[in-house]
C-alpha cells in the first residue's frame, strides 16, 4: 500500500498537484469503488450547498426594497445597492469579490436607506463598513 504521506513527500520531486497526489493514491492502492463513494458524498455536500444559496434567493428576493432604491437614489447608486443585495443572496450570504471591494470604497459615502436589506447592512457591518453617519448595529432594524 502507498500511503498518502510518501506520496505527499514524493510531491516535493514530482510537482504534482494536490489532486493529483490524491488521485494517485486511490489508484495506486487499487481504490477507486471508495474514491467513487466519496465523490457520491462531495457531490451530495455541493448540491445540499447549492440548495441553502437557491432558498435563501427565493425567501428573501421578494422583501427586497428596491423600488424605494430607485425612487430616493440616483440611477447607479441605486443599481450598485440593489446589485449587492442580490450577490449577496446569490452567494449564500457573502458578496462576491468585485462587490465586496466597491461596498468598501462605496457605502461610506452613502446616506443609510431607510429601507435596506438588514442581513446585509449586519454582513457589512461585521466587517467595518458602515453607510455615512451610520453606527455600529446593536439590533436588528428594517427588513
Amino acid at each position: 500500500m502507498v500511503t498518502l504521506e510518501k506520496l505527499v513527500e514524493d510531491q516535493k520531486y514530482t510537482g504534482d498537484s494536490d489532486i493529483q497526489i490524491i488521485k494517485a493514491f486511490f489508484d495506486l492502492n487499487d481504490m477507486e469503488e471508495e474514491a467513487m463513494d466519496l465523490i457520491t458524498e462531495l457531490s451530495k455536500i455541493k448540491v445540499e450547498k447549492l440548495k441553502r444559496k437557491e432558498r435563501m434567493v427565493k425567501e428573501w428576493t421578494s422583501y427586497l426594497p428596491s423600488k424605494y432604491l430607485y425612487e430616493n437614489y440616483d440611477l447607479e447608486i441605486a443599481d450598485r445597492l440593489h446589485t449587492l443585495e442580490l450577490d449577496y443572496l446569490s452567494h449564500g450570504g457573502e458578496l462576491s469579490g468585485s462587490r465586496l471591494e466597491w461596498a468598501r470604497e462605496n457605502i461610506p459615502n452613502i446616506e443609510l436607506p431607510k429601507y435596506y436589506f438588514n442581513p446585509l447592512i449586519e454582513w457589512l457591518d461585521e466587517r467595518g463598513i458602515r453607510f455615512k453617519g451610520e453606527k455600529p448595529i446593536e439590533n436588528k432594524r428594517f427588513i
